[in-house]
Order: structure tokens, then C-alpha cells, then sequence
């Protein structure tokens, strides 16, 4: 489960999160190279302010469930994903809970016995089934990696759908609200580890940077927040912009995620 956060404040960086769980049942405790750490190319980081630089102090502190309820109810619906031979439809769940009056989302760390993405800053989630909606694949997801009930669960929209090009899949993120925060019951041979962090935390200063990658195929803009917990990247730190931007009105239209982001 989950274990209650630290002494420490909720909104601080550095302790975004709850405790770890520890390694799995199979003894494994130590994580693969994730792909960003292998990647053969070039490297740069870049010297760029975080997408929220120039919002109001206000705007990015005490962020709570009910900002978060308010930016979705006007929230459009973003178009679905377009089928694509080759390429399978994924879903995944964003759990966000209010503790110490901050919204907070729950993070996984992949074991390293999957077969993709191992070791990596994931959201619970997975290959939708024949007929699933995205709601109810992410759902299914989270209860059978993190033991989360999905009659808990309150969702209340949607992001825009992502490309996981390494591995093709296409991804609808789906966002959900729980109570309390959830007691959750890990399935070791998908999950290493379970956490969570404070929107807030995310938007500390230093956790959020961008790199350049250049590869045979192009050039890239790769988004990273370094949690202590771990690093978010790719997929998953697009999606964690995504959600801050629209809880802190940063984004009132149909525009797309930032081009040229990898999407590994």
C-alpha cells in the first residue's frame, strides 16, 4: 500500500511521495538501465524555464482537489486516438487524493521483469482488451498493479492521447479522483514500487528540465522531472505536463502537446 507521507511538508520537492516498498518479492531490488540512460546519441540539456515559469507564485501552490475537479468540468474532450496498423491501444490512470490540503498523484516504479519499460516512473496502466473503453481499461489496470478498487474511483476526464513509439503503443491517459488516500496492494511481478507527489512538488523549482537528443531518425525534446523516487521521463513526464497545465489554466484550447517531444 501506499504508507503515509513523511514528516516532511507535502509541497516540498524533496519529499514528494510516500515511502518506498521495497524490493519484490523475488529479491530483485535493483532497477534496469532505464532507455534514457542507454540512449547512443547526443545529449544536451537545455537552459529552458519549465512550461509554468511565468505563472503567478499563487497559481502553482495549494493546489487541491477542488482546482483540479474545476479545471476538467471545463476541460474539452480530446479527440481519440486514430487507429494505426501496427500500434495498440494503451490507457493508463492518473489517481489524484487530497492530503495536508494539496492534490497529490500516485506514481508506480515497473519491475524489472516486464517486458517493457522496466524499471521506469510509470502510471499504473496498460493494452486496452477487445470492446474496453479506456476508462475501464485503466481501471482494470490499476487494480490488477496496484490493488486500486475501481468503485473508488471518480473519473472526471481525460488527456490527450500519446505516443509511445519504441514500443507501439498509443495511449489515452485517463484522470481520476479517489476520497482519501488509497490503501493500495502491489502486484510485485509488474510493480516494484508505489508513491506519490504533491502537484505543487512537481512545480518546485529543479525538478522539472528538458533535453535535446539527436539520433540518426531526428532531433528531439525530451521532458524529465527528478523526483527523489526516481525519474519521470518521456511518456510520463509529458503526461504529468499536461495535467499541470490544465490545472493551472494553462491550457484553454485543442493544442497538442508540444511537437518534437520524444515519446519513447
Amino acid at each position: 500500500m501506499i504508507k503515509p507521507a513523511d514528516a516532511r511538508r507535502p509541497d516540498d520537492a524533496d519529499s514528494a511521495g510516500a515511502a518506498h516498498a521495497g524490493p519484490d518479492s523475488s529479491g530483485q531490488d535493483a532497477s534496469p538501465r532505464p532507455y534514457w540512460d542507454t540512449f547512443s546519441g547526443s545529449r544536451t540539456r537545455l537552459d529552458t524555464p519549465p512550461p509554468w515559469a511565468d505563472l503567478p507564485p499563487q497559481t502553482r501552490q495549494g493546489i487541491r482537489i477542488d482546482t483540479v475537479r474545476r479545471a476538467f468540468r471545463h476541460r474539452y474532450t480530446p479527440p481519440p486516438a486514430p487507429q494505426r496498423p501496427g500500434i495498440r491501444d494503451a490507457a493508463v490512470l492518473l489517481v489524484l487524493f487530497e492530503e495536508a490540503d494539496e492534490a497529490r498523484v500516485v506514481l508506480t516504479e515497473r519491475s524489472g521483469t516486464v517486458s517493457t519499460h522496466r524499471g521506469e516512473i510509470a502510471f499504473p496502466g496498460g493494452v486496452c482488451d477487445a470492446g474496453e473503453t479506456s476508462g475501464q481499461a485503466a481501471l482494470r489496470e490499476a487494480w490488477e498493479e496496484i490493488g486500486l478498487a475501481g468503485a473508488t474511483v471518480e473519473l472526471i476526464g481525460e488527456l490527450g492521447w500519446q505516443n509511445a513509439e519504441l514500443t507501439k503503443f498509443q495511449i489515452t491517459p485517463m484522470v481520476g479522483t479517489v476520497a482519501a488516500r488509497p490503501l493500495l496492494r502491489i502486484n510485485h511481478s509488474e510493480v516494484r514500487d508505489v508513491f506519490d507527489v504533491a502537484l505543487t512538488g512537481l512545480m518546485a523549482d529543479g525538478v522539472y528540465r528538458e533535453e535535446l537528443w539527436v539520433a540518426p531518425d531526428g532531433r528531439f525534446m525530451v521532458p524529465f522531472f527528478d523526483l527523489p523516487q526516481g525519474i519521470a521521463w518521456g511518456v510520463t513526464a509529458s503526461i504529468l505536463v499536461e495535467l499541470l497545465a490544465i490545472v493551472t489554466g494553462g491550457v484553454h484550447d485543442n493544442r497538442p502537446p508540444p511537437p518534437g517531444w520524444i515519446a519513447p
